[in-house]
């Protein structure tokens, strides 16, 4: 199958149903649970209204948008949206990276399972000089929706750096509804939490955070890095109202909190690697021909 016209497609389990907008970067706009009682619990944010009128240049809030090649901001030398790599300068590098708000084609889908397929855009490769393929999976495994993020770098377009590898720092931006909902919890014991900086970076460290905190109580953590020590598992339980949300992660992943309208929705973001990676502490790299897979999950236990 392929078609990158569509509007919506979804995937369904006996209990949990999750939605797509293909046109719109393949992103999650719906994840809905069903109780014992039959009813549907909606899990995700997303305003239809927020999306007109966006282009790929712009961030469009909402749903759970994918974030590639940089998952937060680049700087170089002052400027944003600027890096270098490999002593070759990029400009006009959009926060996010370009591929959340563009078509993805739908490349197989079955009633559990669905992948969306993106090559090498045109229009951005003065931005990101690479010639690339991604595919996004998501499978529904009863209440488990796992996620897996191909990557493969097919060559470099500067002409004189032909064998020059890939640089790499991908992620996810979910924005989880939250409505009259009072708790959004989360534990920190395996994180060490830091503020985002005017620039959008790595900041300073919160210095002695609680061991658990409930976020949209909190102005500190609704604007935070949270980078995994050592006795990081890869899981992250979060509670919303009387639901848990499991995340599934490589254990290096780091988490970003955010949101600036609490009222109405939070931000829990699994990201490859800090804002501006590429300068500050390596990033990672595929060299030509070469492919990664970035494997995810997430649930809603009770």
């Amino acid at each position: 199958m392929s078609n990158h016209s569509l509007d919506r497609v979804e995937i369904k389990s006996a209990t949990t149903r999750v939605t797509f907008a293909p046109h719109l970067g393949g992103r999650i706009i719906s994840y809905e649970k069903r109780d014992e009682l039959g009813e549907w619990s909606e899990f995700v944010w997303f305003e239809p209204s927020a999306a007109q009128g966006a282009s790929q240049n712009t961030w469009c809030h909402g749903g759970v948008p994918v974030l590639f090649p940089f998952s937060g901001r680049v700087y170089h030398e002052g400027e944003l949206g600027s890096y270098e790599f490999l002593n070759h300068k990029c400009t006009n590098m959009p926060i996010h990276g370009f591929v959340h708000q563009c078509a993805w084609q739908v490349h197989e889908h079955s009633e559990t399972s669905i992948s969306f397929s993106l090559d090498c855009l045109e229009e951005f490769k003065d931005v990101f000089p690479w010639d690339y393929s991604l595919v996004l999976t998501w499978t529904l495994k009863d209440e488990k929706l796992e996620g897996e993020f191909y990557i493969k770098n097919n060559a470099c377009l500067i002409p004189q750096k032909p064998h020059m590898p890939m640089p790499i720092s991908a992620g996810l931006h979910p924005y989880f509804k939250v409505g009259s909902h009072h708790n959004f919890s989360l534990s920190l014991k395996d994180f060490s939490a830091y503020e985002v900086s005017t620039q959008g970076l790595l900041g300073e460290q919160v210095l002695n955070p609680p061991q658990e905190v409930n976020v949209l109580d909190h102005k500190t953590f609704q604007n935070t890095i949270l980078l995994p020590s050592g006795q990081f598992s890869g899981s992250l339980l979060c509670r919303l109202a009387e639901k848990t949300i499991e995340f599934s992660v490589p254990q290096q992943t780091v988490f970003v909190l955010w949101s600036n309208d609490i009222k109405n929705f939070f931000c829990l973001e699994p990201w490859m690697d800090i804002p501006n990676a590429i300068h500050d502490s390596g990033v990672k790299v595929l060299a030509v021909g070469g492919s990664m897979h970035w494997r995810f999950s997430m649930q809603v236990i009770n």
